[in-house]
C-alpha cells in the first residue's frame, strides 16, 4: 500500500496541468499551483477514503488518512514554492508519524532542477543529523514539478 499512495500521488501530479500563472501565484492567492494541488490531493483522498480531517492544527498541507478519525496517517504532503522552504517542511513532516512523506517542490524558474538538487542536499543533512532512517522517518519522496514535468527522487 505504501508504494501505490506515492505511485498514485506521482500520477496525479504528472496529469495536473498547470499553467505559467499558476506558478507564479503566492501560495495563498486563488488558483496557485499549491492551493491546485492541495486541491486535487484532498479530491483523491476523499475519492479513496470517504474522510476529511482539518489538518491546520498540524501545519502540515496535506494529511492522507484511514477512513476514520482514529486511523493512522498514510500519508502527509508539503508543498512549497520556494526551494529553500525544504528544510521546515522537512522538519513538519518529521515531527509527524506516517507511513509515506512528500515534499512537492513546484516552480516555473530557470534553474528549478539546480534548486531541487540543492534542497535535496540540505534534506539529506538534516536527515543525517537527525540520525533518521527509513525505519524511524518512513517513506520519504520529493517531487519537482514544472510547466516543463515532473521529477521524483527517492529519500527514504
Amino acid at each position: 500500500m505504501n508504494v501505490d499512495i506515492i505511485s498514485e500521488i506521482k500520477t496525479l501530479l504528472k496529469g495536473l496541468s498547470l499553467n505559467e500563472a499558476d506558478y507564479r501565484k503566492k501560495s495563498t492567492d486563488p488558483g496557485s499551483a499549491h492551493g491546485k494541488i492541495i486541491e486535487k490531493l484532498k479530491e483523491y483522498w476523499f475519492d479513496k477514503y470517504p474522510y476529511i480531517e482539518k489538518y491546520g492544527l498540524q501545519n502540515i498541507d496535506f494529511l492522507g488518512k484511514e477512513a476514520q478519525p482514529e486511523g493512522h496517517i498514510l500519508v502527509a504532503v508539503e508543498v512549497d514554492a520556494g526551494w529553500w522552504r525544504a528544510i521546515g517542511s522537512c522538519v513538519k513532516l518529521a515531527n509527524i508519524r506516517a507511513k509515506n512523506k512528500i515534499w512537492i517542490y513546484v516552480t516555473a524558474e530557470e534553474n528549478a532542477e539546480e534548486n531541487f538538487k540543492r534542497a535535496l542536499k540540505d534534506i539529506q543533512k538534516l536527515l543525517k543529523m537527525r540520525n533518521e532512517t527509513k525505519e524511524s522517518f518512513g517513506n520519504f519522496v520529493a517531487f519537482l514539478k514544472t510547466p516543463k514535468g515532473l521529477k521524483m527522487q527517492r529519500i527514504l
